[in-house]
């Protein structure tokens, strides 16, 4: 995985300088990655009560992080704004289309959807 603390920007900063087949390429396995990961067996909260809270914070990391990455994947192959992605999140994309755009392997209009 590219980022196993459920980093977006890190995601970000690994796939921005890339062609448009590799990004492609690299936000599948990513989000392939992250729908296969395993946490393991919940820690009982009566005995572990830490443990368990920072295995159900992981988890909800990973399943935000998945949504971000899945976002991603269906906005760079469509270039049409994702459902259910954040303001916040949606500018992340931001530096990774600005590159395609610059290498004409995306359409300058897309920029206008970061306007809003």
């Amino acid at each position: 995985m590219i980022s196993r603390d459920c980093d977006k920007r890190k995601f970000i900063e690994a796939v921005q300088e890339k062609e448009w087949p590799e990004i492609i390429r690299m936000a599948r396995e990513e989000y392939m990655k992250v729908k296969s990961f395993r946490l393991g067996q919940k820690p009982k909260l009566k005995e572990k009560p830490m443990e368990a809270q920072k295995w159900k914070n992981k988890k909800r990391a990973m399943q935000e992080y998945g949504k971000f990455v899945e976002a991603f994947l269906s906005f760079v192959r469509n270039g049409d704004m994702p459902i259910g992605i954040s303001d916040w999140d949606f500018q992340l994309f931001r530096p990774v289309c600005q590159e395609l755009v610059e290498k004409g392997q995306f359409k300058a209009e897309v920029m206008k959807l970061f306007e809003k």
